[in-house]
């Protein structure tokens, strides 16, 4: 067992004695603390120079200012929160607005299948339309939605010139 020298006092009980006569360790640890305790309560109080806070404040390395980096951070970071906004902003626009055009095409549709026809080309054109329209809600590419939607609008022209009477289409 070893002397706990946390709470050093010179003073020692008599089992610490005899532990310190056959421990070396510490025998060396106890006078070397004694040797210090001996020597501070004989020294006087040393004073701090007033200035000792100058002195090693100039001993310090400089901080550099980051007022520069921290600026160029925050204009970059308002940036990006700007980009971010104003894509996703457009992103809902386009979205909207294709929403739009597949609404009005499917209310255009509905309308000329509501018109009886006794044409024959009219009757596969309005077949070609809902064939589209099928290949349209089971495609998710937007590429894909663009040609099939032209192919949409191009049957339909050719439905509302059957209903104007430009084909000259004759019906049975």
């Amino acid at each position: 067992m070893h002397i706990n020298f946390d709470r050093f006092t010179p003073e020692l009980s008599g089992a610490e004695i005899k532990h310190l006569k056959t421990c070396s360790e510490c025998y060396e640890h106890f006078h070397f603390l004694n040797d210090l305790y001996i020597e501070a309560k004989t020294t006087d109080s040393v004073e701090v120079p007033p200035d000792i806070w100058a002195n090693i404040e100039a001993t310090l390395p400089r901080k550099k200012h980051l007022f520069f980096s921290k600026t160029y951070l925050a204009m970059a970071a308002s940036f990006l929160i700007c980009a971010i906004t104003y894509l996703s902003w457009s992103s809902y626009q386009v979205k909207q607005q294709l929403e739009l055009v597949l609404n009005k095409n499917q209310q255009l549709e509905a309308e000329l299948s509501l018109l009886s026809s006794q044409n024959l080309y009219f009757d596969s054109l309005n077949l070609e339309l809902r064939q589209l329209e099928n290949e349209l809600n089971n495609v998710n590419d937007a590429q894909q939605k663009l040609e099939i939607l032209n192919k949409r609008r191009l049957v339909l022209v050719k439905l509302i010139e059957i209903k104007k009477g430009l084909d000259n289409a004759y019906t049975i």
